[in-house]
C-alpha cells in the first residue's frame, strides 16, 4: 500500500512539473503528453500489481486445499 502510494505521489508530481514547464495552454504540448504517459504507466502498473495479488491468493488457496486434502488422504478420512 505503501509503494502504491509513493508511485501515486511521485506520478502527480512529475507530471504536474511537466505541466508546468510548458504551460502554453497547448493540450498536445510534449510535457502533456509525457504527464499523460506517466499516469497511463502508473494506472497500468496499479492494475498489473492488483493481479498479481489476487493470483497469489488463489495459488495459495490451492496450495491450502492441497494440504488438506493430503493430510485427510493420511488420516483415512
Amino acid at each position: 500500500m505503501l509503494g502504491f502510494i509513493i508511485k501515486f505521489l511521485l506520478t502527480v508530481v512529475i507530471s504536474t512539473w511537466l505541466i508546468m514547464q510548458n504551460a502554453t495552454g497547448n493540450l498536445l504540448s510534449l510535457p502533456v503528453l509525457f504527464a499523460a504517459l506517466a499516469f497511463g504507466l502508473f494506472i497500468w502498473d496499479a492494475i498489473i500489481s492488483y493481479r498479481k495479488s489476487e493470483e497469489r491468493k488463489e495459488n495459495i488457496q490451492h496450495l491450502n486445499d492441497f494440504f488438506k486434502y493430503k493430510q485427510s488422504k493420511y488420516r483415512g478420512l
